[in-house]
């Protein structure tokens, strides 16, 4: 009988891998390690891959949801149904030791990036030059002002940079305007179908993630004083940058549709001539390696800190920036996962189909196949 991993209480119920007639959680710290689930996807699988790291989930994700949703609707902005699950699990995890007033200003942050994508807003050029008006300078007048987007970004900055650091605040609007400039080229490959090259790739995904403006929100919230110094040491920019890799590697892995040119697997399938499979496994030793090198970056960072002449009283804040990191890219597997369940189950309720083999996901009750199932209370979660 095979041993049930320590998982995600909050996701366990979805997150599961069948072994023999038993259920055990994918999404575990065994080993101490986080492990990337292994789930089939367009005839591939996805390897495991375990992150020699952890993560965490901050306590009241559920009202700072609710406070981040009453902020959305005074402008408008709201997700779908998946992709405001998704956003929930991605402030949960990104900072789960901040104050609720922190965590809510995460949410808020974390929704309105997520609304930009999911609408598109890219194929607006004249919005997307008003945002990066907004983001040079908060006051300034625009050919939008009355448009959501620009009232709600002018509300966030100015809630956001009060009172923090010249230095902070200019990092700040430099990673929101790279954002707009990511979305804008994502959306040009998209339209044009052009695969880009992997160099080119990794830039553009980096910027068009806005994890970079995500993490710079941490710093804040932590009350981390990462000086410019350090921001441009080798040790943080493996730290930020393998963080912002490592999200969008691993959510590739999870929403790998063929043919998108905007996911590595396709990028490494075009241009270093692999198969789907082989690409998806080069997919999962480039995070493995880059995890690694991660790791050994926030070993290196005290002392570099050190190097730097930082006080001993202003490190233990950017160690918890570390953590929050690592805590972040632990919780990508289990959210992704989740998911992608989300979207099989729905998909093939619609359709009348079914998963030979596998059991009902809200009572795991291994006959379950219809909406008949006795665990309706998951709201349709069984198929």
């Amino acid at each position: 009988m095979p041993v049930f991993d320590r998982g995600l209480g909050w996701l366990g119920w979805g997150c599961g891998r069948r072994v023999g007639a038993f259920w055990s959680p994918r999404g575990c710290w065994a080993g101490g390690g986080f492990m990337v689930p292994n789930v089939g996807i367009g005839g591939c699988v996805i390897p495991e891959v375990r992150l020699p790291f952890g993560g965490g989930r901050h306590l009241q994700v559920g009202v700072a949801g609710r406070l981040s949703e009453g902020w959305g609707l005074r402008f408008g902005l709201t997700l779908s149904g998946g992709r405001a699950g998704s956003a929930s699990g991605l402030w949960g995890a990104v900072c789960p030791g901040v104050a609720l007033h922190g965590l809510a200003l995460v949410a808020n942050w974390c929704r309105y990036l997520c609304v930009v994508d999911e609408q598109r807003v890219a194929e607006d050029g004249v919005l997307v030059g008003a945002l990066r008006q907004v983001v040079a300078d908060d006051s300034v007048s625009t050919a939008r002002n009355g448009h959501p987007g620009v009232l709600a970004l002018r509300e966030l900055l100015r809630s956001t940079v009060l009172g923090c650091p010249a230095y902070w605040v200019r990092r700040l609007r430099g990673h929101l305007d790279r954002w707009l400039s990511g979305q804008l080229a994502e959306s040009a490959y998209r339209v044009s179908g052009r695969v880009p090259t992997p160099e080119a790739f990794i830039d553009v995904r980096r910027d068009a993630s806005a994890v970079l403006v995500m993490l710079d929100l941490v710093e804040m919230v932590e009350r981390a004083a990462v000086l410019d110094v350090l921001y441009r040491a080798p040790a943080y920019q493996m730290l930020v940058l393998g963080t912002a890799d490592l999200v969008c590697w691993i959510d590739d892995l999870h929403s790998l549709r063929k043919g998108d040119p905007m996911n590595l697997v396709t990028v490494l399938e075009r241009h270093q001539q692999l198969g789907p499979q082989e690409a998806v496994d080069a997919v999962g030793a480039r995070i493995a390696l880059r995890a690694a090198d991660q790791l050994a970056a926030g070993n290196q960072l005290p002392a570099a800190m050190a190097r730097l002449g930082f006080e001993p009283v202003c490190r233990p804040a950017v160690m918890r920036c570390v953590a929050d990191q690592q805590s972040w890219v632990a919780g990508m597997g289990t959210a992704s996962e989740l998911m992608w369940w989300r979207w099989r189950r729905f998909r093939l309720w619609w359709g009348g189909g079914r998963l030979r083999g596998f059991g009902c996901l809200g009572c795991r009750w291994r006959g379950c196949r219809t909406r008949s199932c006795p665990s309706r209370r998951f709201s349709g979660l069984c198929w």
